[in-house]
């Protein structure tokens, strides 16, 4: 698919459809509710799925079809915090001047492997940030109605021209 990510409709009839393109009636909407956590996710990443739950909620961009980037997020929060961890570890150790640098047994000095551990989890997580309006930049960029039970829903159920159209998979 070329060219930009299509806005979703609810986004694009908020600040007016500006371009003046069809809306998409039939358009999935997701359940504005917390998905379950998933089993796999332990200590840090609990906490953190905790704390996204919380804040997607304030922010009203919660949905229960979310639940694949929550649990990105929290794994990549997770792995951060770890690899942090394992370089402060190593920092404290007699002897480690330069936690971010070792040298090796033919006395090269390489990247620590944690260090690219967590950058790697940096850039993800700056992604998955991104893709779901936690970071200030992509925040920006959205335009949330008033929270109130009837606004989105008055806005989405406009008339249809068919109701409810059958789904056939193939």
């Amino acid at each position: 698919m070329r060219g930009r990510k299509p806005k979703p409709t609810a986004k694009r009839i908020a600040e007016g459809n500006r371009e003046h393109r069809t809306i998409n009636h039939f358009e999935p909407r997701p359940e504005e509710k917390a998905p379950r956590r998933p089993r796999v996710l332990q200590g840090e990443e609990r906490r953190s799925w905790r704390y996204l739950v919380r804040e997607l909620d304030k922010m009203g961009t919660l949905a229960s079809s979310d639940r694949g980037d929550m649990t990105a997020y929290c794994h990549w929060w997770g792995t951060l915090l770890k690899a942090k961890s394992k370089l402060a570890e190593l920092k404290s150790m007699a002897g480690e001047k330069d936690a971010e640098v070792i040298k090796t047994a033919s006395g090269n000095y390489i990247q620590n492997p944690w260090l690219g551990i967590a950058n790697t989890a940096a850039k993800e997580l700056t992604k998955v940030c991104e893709k779901m309006g936690l970071d200030p930049t992509s925040r920006t960029r959205i335009k949330l109605l008033e929270r109130s039970d009837d606004n989105l829903a008055d806005i989405l159920s406009m008339p249809r021209e068919k109701k409810n159209p059958p789904v056939t998979v193939q």
